[in-house]
């Protein structure tokens, strides 16, 4: 069974199922109608029995036993063409027989006994002075041959509800098994041609199946994106990456042609090396960032205390920035120190790229069902055509693509990476030439409900 296919399989369980229900119920059917007619059958022959002594009570000191061997009319009135009845010794010996059908049984000093296919029943009789025994044989031939017919009927009727089952079990699983096979033939066909030959497999019942396609194709279109962003990701990335190493490639040769001999060239060589290195090195370690994304289970940061933290590390590398921390003491969220630090240093270095010389930031926080933490700077602002794409990787616009602003094109895509992987969520809003608010959302940490 276990190289069979499915359709098949389903076949061979639906019929035995059937089957087997089938032959239960014909077993207790017959069972059950067997003992009915053969309760039937023992109540007509004590019926025969009960008239028979009746008779011989009400007529009790009229007749005689000659009277019964002259004329057994009475006798032939009640019993049943299909029995027999004998008046008996009690040597055994027949005095008075009715219909002859059947042999005497020997055994009289037993009152019921099922031998021969028949019923037999023996009781003592008195007739004038003549004591003896009157027995009864209701035969069971026409029982035996109704039942056997019957037998006959329901191995016939199996038989057939067992060819009827597979048919009906292998057209259900043809019409159940149909868009798994589309579904199957177009993972085949991606498989074989990738996602430009995708097709919709259409089912419209929302049953089982119709909710498993639903989950492939919704798995597929992430697929699909996830595809398109890496093919994406690694065009941008290779862009980015040649441009550094093409610069160092080229004061590399210089250097070897004559700046070794000139200390102006070698100097300035040598410094653009080491900044477009120091570049490429950073690229290079963001990537690995976006790549991992990895999440730190448990945890919980104090958004005003990350906020001083990031306000005195920015005082090192921008001393220029005046960085006010609005947020309100005591306020938790459902994500570890070190990535909501690096989160709120990502979005306020970005600030200070892109920033005049002088560049504010206001950071606050507003409390409803979760944390909202507000970043708002005074910098050029972005205009709305580029919003949308601001966190896709090496995403920079126009305005800001020049050497002199440092960056990779990444710190915002790892912010919304970071952010989605606490289920957080990150908005912007700006204005060109009044600046820019980053809204990052997350959930709140109860202090005081955890410690209980």
């Amino acid at each position: 069974m276990k190289q069979r296919s499915l359709k098949e399989k389903w076949t061979a369980v639906t019929s035995l199922v059937i089957f087997v229900s089938y032959a239960l119920m014909c077993t207790v059917v017959y069972i059950a109608l067997h003992a009915w007619l053969s309760n039937e059958e023992e109540r007509e022959a004590r019926r025969t029995m009960d008239d028979l002594v009746a008779m011989f009570e009400t007529q009790q000191g009229r007749l005689t036993i000659e009277d019964f061997q002259q004329n057994n009319g009475l006798m032939n009135a009640i019993v049943d063409r299909n029995e027999t009845a004998y008046i008996l010794t009690t040597n055994g010996e027949p005095i008075v027989q009715i219909n002859n059908a059947a042999p005497v049984y020997p055994q009289m000093n037993v009152s019921f006994i099922e031998r021969n296919n028949a019923f037999i029943f023996n009781t003592p009789v008195q007739i004038g002075l003549f004591q003896g025994v009157l027995q009864v044989i209701h035969p069971l031939n026409a029982f035996t041959e109704l039942m056997r017919y019957i037998l006959i009927a329901m191995l016939i009727a199996g038989f057939a509800a067992l060819l009827l089952s597979a048919l009906i079990g292998y057209q259900l699983a043809n019409y159940f098994m149909r868009p798994i096979e589309a579904l199957s033939q177009e993972m085949t066909r991606v498989k074989e041609h990738g996602f430009t030959e995708r097709t919709h497999v259409a089912y419209a019942t929302n049953d089982e199946i119709g909710k498993l396609l639903n989950v492939y194709d919704a798995m597929m279109e992430q697929l699909e994106q996830s595809f398109e962003q890496q093919k994406r990701f690694v065009s941008d990335a290779s862009h980015e990456l040649r441009t550094p190493i093409q610069a160092l490639e080229g004061h590399l040769s210089l250097i070897q042609r004559w700046g070794k001999h000139d200390e102006t060239v070698l100097e300035e060589s040598i410094e653009t090396s080491l900044i477009e290195t120091r570049r490429m090195k950073r690229m290079i370690e963001e990537l690995l960032q976006l790549a991992r994304r990895e999440r730190l289970d448990g945890g919980h940061a104090n958004v005003y205390d990350v906020v001083e933290a990031v306000a005195l590390q920015m005082q090192y590398v921008a001393p220029q920035l005046t960085l006010h921390n609005q947020v309100k003491q005591d306020v938790h969220v459902n994500v570890p120190d070190s990535v909501l630090h690096h989160i709120i240093k990502n979005i306020v270095e970005n600030a200070v790229k892109y920033s005049d010389d002088k560049p504010i930031v206001y950071v606050r926080t507003i409390l409803d069902e979760r944390c909202r933490i507000e970043i708002e700077d005074n910098g050029q602002g972005i205009d709305a055509q580029h919003l949308p794409h601001i966190f896709d990787r090496f995403y920079r616009i126009d305005a800001a693509r020049t050497r002199q602003t440092e960056g990779t094109g990444l710190g915002l895509a790892i912010v919304k990476a970071l952010v989605e992987s606490y289920n957080g969520d990150v908005f912007v809003k700006s204005v060109v030439g009044v600046g820019t608010v980053f809204i990052v959302e997350f959930d709140l940490f109860h202090v005081e409900k955890s410690l209980n």
